[in-house]
């Protein structure tokens, strides 16, 4: 069994959910204008190999973000599932 790649899947799951949960707990909370950056939390504090060129990815960049995350099994190029995750990015890109 690959259990990096049941890593990989646990932490996009965990990541998939904690961005929605922080897209409804970001309304909520208001940081004060004078708040120090927030630290990267542990959950994000990994890093992945690009698929494209396998230059690693730091999932810190992503704090405080809405993040959608794809599973690929492959290099194929765009195929039909991905027309939709293109038409979702379209809709909601200039929400953030």
């Amino acid at each position: 069994m690959n259990t990096s790649h049941l890593t990989r899947r646990a932490v996009a799951a965990i990541l998939l959910t904690v961005g929605m949960s922080g897209v409804s707990w970001a309304q909520v909370a208001t940081a004060p204008a004078t708040a120090a950056p927030a630290a990267c939390p542990a959950l994000l504090k990994h890093e992945f190999a690009r698929l494209q060129d396998d230059a690693p990815q730091n999932l810190c960049q992503y704090a405080g973000k809405v993040v959608l995350v794809v599973n690929t099994a492959s290099y194929c190029g765009f195929t039909r599932q991905y027309e939709g995750l293109e038409a979702l990015y379209a809709k909601y890109q200039s929400l953030g």
